[in-house]
């Protein structure tokens, strides 16, 4: 064919109604002429779509997931650390203000194993702005318990299938 009549019978199968050209891709794929139905699959209109990144919803969901879980788990902790000060059980006080400072420097070392900056990884932790929270990131705490509970995190992290943000390997 020549590029007029291309042009030509491009326009027409270019006009044709969506019913109208699924009757006829049909109709050229039974009657085995592949050419025609490639030229109605060429001229469809062309429709594009948006939708939001899946990686980096999955990625806020995660760190939003994880903040919970850490708000969770320090303010339970520190219940617990206050009534026992208030019974005066500092044996078992001292116990639970060693795991609050655990989390709380995991949740910082689990930050920075995503190189991005804490307040980031933890933007929707409430519990980072509490004055409690320093105390507790100023504590000895054996690292290997520090990188434990990190991996927890990492853990959580993942679950939720995070795809733009991915923890570093342990080194």
């Amino acid at each position: 064919m020549t590029a007029p009549n291309n042009k030509r019978i491009n326009a027409a199968l270019g006009a044709l109604s969506p019913r109208a050209r699924v009757i006829a891709t049909l109709s050229a794929i039974r009657a085995n002429d592949r050419a025609l139905a490639d030229a109605l699959a060429e001229t469809a209109p062309r429709k594009t779509y948006r939708c939001i990144d899946v990686g980096e919803a999955a990625t806020i969901e995660a760190a939003e997931s994880m903040a919970l879980r850490f708000d969770r788990s320090f303010y339970g902790l520190l219940a617990a650390y206050w009534q026992l000060l208030a019974q005066g059980e500092k044996q078992e006080a001292s116990e639970r203000r060693e795991e609050i400072a655990a989390i709380v420097q995991a949740a910082t070392a689990f930050a920075e194993s995503l190189d991005i900056p804490f307040g980031a990884a933890f933007a929707l932790s409430v519990a980072i702005d509490d004055p409690a929270f320093s105390e507790f990131q100023k504590l000895k705490v054996e690292p290997a318990t520090v990188r434990r509970v990190a991996d927890s995190y990492a853990a959580i992290w993942r679950s939720k299938e995070a795809a733009i943000i991915q923890p570093l390997q342990a080194k």
